[in-house]
């Protein structure tokens, strides 16, 4: 089903890295800093019925780097995957990790 152009955010902060479900392309993951200041991952469901309900934040990383970026989806659309910051070790690397969705 094709979808009119229409604006899915109204944030102070900026929104980054939208993917669209494969599996249910009416769900989009996306990172966004909104009033927070720290990226973090969110999902907004499309469908015409659920338009008016705000994003539902994914995640809540309590750490200054937040999110890098949604990376995709897995297993049928039912895992989100995002990476992120990691500071426990000496060098700092970016890990993946994955937020069961459905």
């Amino acid at each position: 089903q094709v979808m009119n152009a229409m604006r899915l955010t109204t944030t102070i902060g900026n929104i980054n890295t939208p993917k669209l479900n494969p599996t249910y392309p009416y769900l989009l993951a996306f990172t966004a800093t909104y009033s927070t200041g720290v990226r973090e991952a969110y999902l907004l469901d499309l469908r015409p019925t659920h338009r008016s309900q705000p994003s539902i934040r994914l995640t809540y990383t309590g750490d200054s780097n937040g999110i890098h970026q949604i990376v995709g989806w897995e297993d049928g659309g039912s895992t989100l995957v995002v990476s992120s910051s990691n500071r426990e070790v000496g060098l700092e690397d970016v890990r993946l990790y994955k937020i069961g969705i459905l």
